[in-house]
This record gives structure tokens, sequence and C-alpha cells, in this order.
């Protein structure tokens, strides 16, 4: 649920803005310190997967290890509670929590994959003293439990790997096994119950079946994929059914992030009107409630008539959703919680008084005042003894700042975007260092050093390069070296480059800091386009293509006609392209390293590294004096190709190909946006 593929780097001006929710709501803080927030984060201790929401609105997390955490209410302090059971540090088997059903306030099950007290039994724990003591519950089989519903009256369903559905209607005291459509090769992953007879569920392979007796009989719906609504490219992943509900005389799905609905009677998948990347279902008043792909939160009354719920949006993509008192309740995997009503949106990062704020990760001095931060959270204290307290949550993590005096501070996040932070008005805006160079270039450079490498699993191999002035317009290779196995081999190379080449290049860098350029800067040629088609035909010629490139064979003709489209594209499709994280799991990583030594003996680091190809290698990381920005001028990166031998590995990336990929795959993705996948 919590694996992300990407996420975008590019920061909107409109998007600058703090983080107020609840801080606004509980605590007021200021410089002067008249009234402080001393809560501390809440250090959640393991995996997170669920949000559980009671009746009365009390929200509870549990962690993969048991741990448990919950508030009264989401404007409330959260606390950390007794976990479920203790670790046994003997045991290198450990039960796997991934959920808590709440029948009611003070009856609830824990479910995941839980051991009985022997290993071939299924296990649960149970309370019905709202989470004070828990007991184990045994029953039959060994499965992973994937899902859970309950409800008020006391009933409740389960089910998981093994393909088996569970029942209780005893809070969860005592189980038994029901009829299920499902084994351990399909296995059951979504259920949902209308009342004690009627219901649907759904499957990791490709099924979807409802009941009208409690799964004594059950009927087959054909799914998505069946009916041809889009290409599942991976078994059990593309096709799997995330989610599957009965809405009045409608069934809703989403199968492998694609969400359509049906009448129930006549099995036909549409889209919805707006773009869904979750829903669920208010039983009360029979709406369904959907988040976007732009992060509102939209309630339908049917498939035709929706209003959107409230006009703030969520802050990122939720990882799980409820609906408790005709309000929507998302948890996100970071243990931040927010609550939707038509009045309001709130978000918050759980608080607690349970203990004290430990020390930030980064802190720097200042003349009267010191400065933690921590992720978002923004700290200070007294120089003279510690005594942290919150000044502000943003809505930008932060990977450094550096203070330019004791009220203002320059941010930077991990993808090197910088910003202003004032403690005067507590305002953040955007920050571009003003000729970050100036100084280094002021004197002229006298070594230039490269370190180009790779490392994995089973190899690991690096080369570095020394060029050094040999006239007064160019420097020359001093040393070429390979090194493998740490032996280090010198091999014959010569080549040269243009001072004058080098200074153009550090200089546009230092007069736009973090700018990003359009798509002409590239120079795309007929060779290039010819390049990339010739790259699509061997998908087409069904070639094996690697999947650090995440090529798929997608529609073919549709990537074709890509290089047609090229002059009609606006600059910011190449601004999200490059701007985009791309986060790959990968045991291989690549970098380049460039050191710039001039006559004063200061050194300006430029580097990248990375796991799969990306167009031209960018951006490049410039560090000079404790300052980083981002460089996306695409001349540098073709001055450090002219630095390479023309069999250096990996030499693809400087490619307008890849560029010209990377264009394909976003239009694609619109392409199927717009046409209700995703």
């Amino acid at each position: 649920m919590f694996d992300v593929i990407k996420s975008t780097g590019m920061v909107q001006a409109n998007m600058i803005k703090l983080f107020f929710t609840v801080l606004v709501v509980l605590v007021t803080t200021t410089v002067t310190g008249q009234t402080r927030d001393r809560r501390a984060e809440v250090s959640f201790d393991g995996n997170l997967k669920e949000v559980a929401v009671t009746p009365s609105e009390k929200i509870w997390i549990v962690t993969s290890n048991g741990s448990l955490y919950s508030t009264e209410n989401i404007d409330s302090t959260w606390h950390y509670r007794a976990p479920i059971l203790l670790k046994d540090p003997l045991n290198d088997f450990s039960d796997q929590f991934e959920r808590l059903s709440f029948f009611d306030d003070d009856n609830a099950i824990a479910t995941g994959y839980i051991q009985g007290k022997e290993r071939d039994r299924n296990g649960l724990y149970r309370t019905s003293d709202a989470g004070k003591s828990w007991t184990l519950v045994e029953f039959e089989g060994d499965s992973w439990i994937y899902c859970a519903f309950v409800n008020a009256s006391g009933r409740g369903w389960i089910g998981g790997s093994s393909g088996s559905i569970y029942y209780t209607e005893d809070f969860g005291k005592t189980w038994r096994k029901l009829d299920s459509p499902y084994d351990s090769t399909t296995r059951l992953h979504y259920i949902q119950m209308v009342d004690k007879n009627h219901g649907i569920s759904g499957a990791l392979g490709n099924e979807i079946h409802t009941t009208h007796d409690n799964w004594k009989t059950t009927r087959r719906i054909a799914t998505p994929v069946d009916r041809n609504k889009y290409t599942a490219e991976r078994a059990m992943l593309d096709d799997r059914i995330e989610k599957v509900l009965l809405w009045d005389k409608y069934v809703v799905v989403n199968q492998g992030g694609h969400v359509y609905y049906s009448d129930t009677s006549d099995i036909e998948w549409k889209a919805f009107p707006v773009h869904p990347i979750d829903f669920a279902l208010d039983s009360s008043t029979n709406y369904l409630f959907v988040v976007t792909d732009s992060f509102q939160v939209i309630s339908y009354s049917s498939p035709f008539q929706y209003q959107t719920l409230t006009n703030d949006r969520l802050r990122r993509d939720p990882d799980d959703i409820k609906v408790v008192n005709r309000a929507l309740f998302v948890g996100y995997h970071n243990g931040d919680v927010a609550k939707v009503t038509a009045s309001r949106l709130v978000e918050v990062m759980p608080f607690t008084k349970d203990s004290a704020i430990v020390e930030p990760t980064l802190v720097r001095q200042g003349t009267t005042l010191k400065w933690g931060i921590s992720g978002n959270n923004v700290y200070l204290s007294s120089n003279t003894e510690p005594d942290w307290y919150r000044e502000h949550v943003l809505n930008i993590n932060v990977d450094d700042f550096r203070l330019e005096s004791d009220s203002v501070a320059v941010l930077r996040d991990h993808q090197n975007n910088h910003y202003l932070y004032s403690l005067r008005g507590h305002t953040i805006s955007n920050y571009v260092p003003a000729s970050p160079l100036s100084v280094f270039m002021s004197c002229p450079v006298k070594l230039l050093s490269m370190n180009v490498g790779t490392r994995g699993c089973f190899h690991g191999s690096r080369s570095e390069f020394q060029y050094h002035p040999v006239s007064t317009e160019s420097l020359g290779i001093l040393k070429y070296a390979t090194i493998e196995d740490n032996h280090e081999k010198n091999v014959p190379y010569k080549n040269t480059i243009s001072i004058s080449r080098l200074q153009k290049e550090l200089t546009i860098a230092n007069a736009g800091p973090g700018a990003i350029p359009p798509l002409s800067a590239f120079r795309i040629t007929k060779q290039d386009k010819k390049s990339y088609l010739r790259m699509v035909s061997r998908w087409n010629d069904g070639d094996a293509v690697t999947s650090d490139q995440g090529l798929k064979r997608r529609d073919i003709l549709f990537y074709r006609s890509v290089p047609s489209l090229l002059d009609t594209l606006r600059d910011e499709v190449v601004n999200y392209i490059l701007s985009e994280t791309t986060s790959v799991f990968s045991t291989t990583r690549n970098w380049i390293v460039i050191h710039l030594v001039n006559r004063n003996d200061d050194t300006l680091k430029i580097s990248r590294y990375y796991y799969t190809i990306v167009p031209w290698l960018l951006p490049w990381e410039f560090e000079y004096k404790g300052q980083r920005f981002n460089c996306y001028n695409v001349e540098f990166s073709r001055l450090v190709r002219s630095m390479l031998p023309e069999d250096f590995f990996e030499l693809e990336a400087f490619d307008n190909k890849y560029l010209i990929l990377d264009v394909a795959n976003y239009l694609y993705f619109q392409k199927r946006k717009r046409s209700g996948n995703k």
C-alpha cells in the first residue's frame, strides 16, 4: 500500500504555504514565547497500513509490530497505548499487524499475519475494553488476513491468502469458516457486507463475487479486465481487485488502480466523470465519497450526480480512507491523518504530551536563538539550555538549512528547492540563491577531477579523470585510470576541453540556479527521432527491454506518434519530466562526481547519482561553500559527455531518445487518465 513509485518535484508558487491545520486550532506559537507548543511528534514504532476510527470518532493506529496509538478526536493530542503483545527477542518470527477493526467503541479485532499458539493455526487479537487488554483468538487454517469487515451488531467477516472466509456473530469471540468462491491461488483481498446476507468480495486473482445468503452461494461478476477495459500486464498485480463495493444498484471497483462502476443487473464498466484514486461508502446516507487524482474530495449521490465536499484539497495521495458519521477520515503512511466534512478539512500530524520534544535532526545556532528542524517541523530553543518548542509545521520536508539571522532561515528540500522562512509573520517563500558561483568564478580553474562509477551486489567499478590547464584556452587530460576490485589501471587517453566553454556553462548555472530549459534547448534532431523509433520498434518485435528503463509494451501506435507531437508541446511538459523524482528499486547505483579547484584552492563539487537512465543526467547538483542548487543546463551535460571516452559505459544517458521516451510516457499516462484509467 505504501510503495511509492513516483512523486513529482515540481513546486508551484501557489502551493508554498504554511501547513497550519491543528496547530491553529490548538495552539498559537510566537517568537516571544507567550504560548509555546511543547508537544512531541509521535514516534511510530513499525510500519503503518490502515487507520481505524470508532463510532465516536476516536482514531487508532496499529503498527506492524503491534504498537498502539490513539486520540480522542481529530483535534486532540495523541497517546501511546500499551502494545497488543510484547516482542520476544528470542523468537525470529514476529506477527505482522495490519489493521484494527472496531465493532463499536469498546469491541475491536486486530488482524494481519498472526499466529495462534500453534504455527499451523490462524490468530487474531480481540479487545472488549477499548484497547486496555487484548486476547489471542485462534481459528483454523494458516493464512495472512488481507481484509476485515465488521459492524455494530457484532458480526464480522475476514479473509486473505488462503481464500477462505471466516465469520463471527459475537464481536470476534468465536469464528467459523464459510463457503468461499476463492482459494490460495486467487486469494480473497477485499470484502464488504450490506447486511448479514448480502455482500461482495474481490480477489487478487481477477475475480469478483456477490452473495445473497452469506456466501452459501455466490455469483461471479465479470471484471474490468474480463471486459477488456484495460490490459493487465502483470498477473496478481495489474488485475488485482484492490477494493469493491455495492452501492445502491451499482457496483464500484478499483482493479489494479483503475476505478469503474456498473449497474449490478447488467455489467458494463464505465468511468466516473472525474478520475477517482480511492473511494469509500457512507452506509448511513448511501453517498459515495471519492478522492480524485487532484486530491479533491467529492460526494456522489449517483454516478451522474456529485458535489465537491470542500474546496480544500488533501496534501497528497491517501493510503487509507474510512467514512464515519458522514465524514471522510484519511490515513497517510507516516501517521498523519485528516478529516473531511462539508464545513472543513483538517489534516494533522500526530503530536503527544506523553513525551518531550527530542533534539531535532538539524540544529543551527543563532545569536540568541537555537533553531532545529526535523522533517517538516520547525523548532526553537534558547541558546543557554535546551527547551525546544514548535515554531511551525511546514508543507515541505527540509533536508538542510542555514541561518541568515536569528529570525530568518534559508531552507532546502531533497530536490534542492530553496525557501526563505521568517519568524516575523511565520511566512515561507521561494528563494533562489543569487549568483552562488561568483566568488569561485573570479579565479581561474587549475584542476578538474571526475569520478565516474557503478556499484551493485555483484559488481563495482569506477574511473578517475584529471584535467589540468595545458594552455590559456584548454584543459588537457592528466590522468585516466580505471579501478576494479581495488586494482588501478592507467589507460592511454588524449582529450582536451575548452576553458571558455567551461566558463560559459558555469556562468549560465550561476545566473539561473534551478532554471529549467525549454524543449528547444535539447536540439532534438531527425536522427534523435529515428533512434527513438528504432527503440519502440524493438518492443514491437518482442525484444527484451530492461526493467531499469521501466518500459513495457504499451500502445505502440501512440508511442510511434510522439515525435510528430514534439513541436506542439508546451514547455511545462519538460518542466514536469525534469523535476520528477523517480524511485526505483535497484541494487545498482551509478554516479558522476566532478570537483573543480580554482587557484584560490576553492572547490566546487558537481554531482549526479542515479539508479536508472534519466535524460542527460539532469539535474546536476552544484555544491559550493555550503550552498546547493540544481542545474538543468543540457549544455553542461554535453560538456561532461565530451570528457568521456567513446567506449564508456552508459553514454546512452546523453541521448535525446530517452528524453523523447520520457515525454512519450508522460503523454501516455495523461491519455490514460483522460480515458478513466490510472
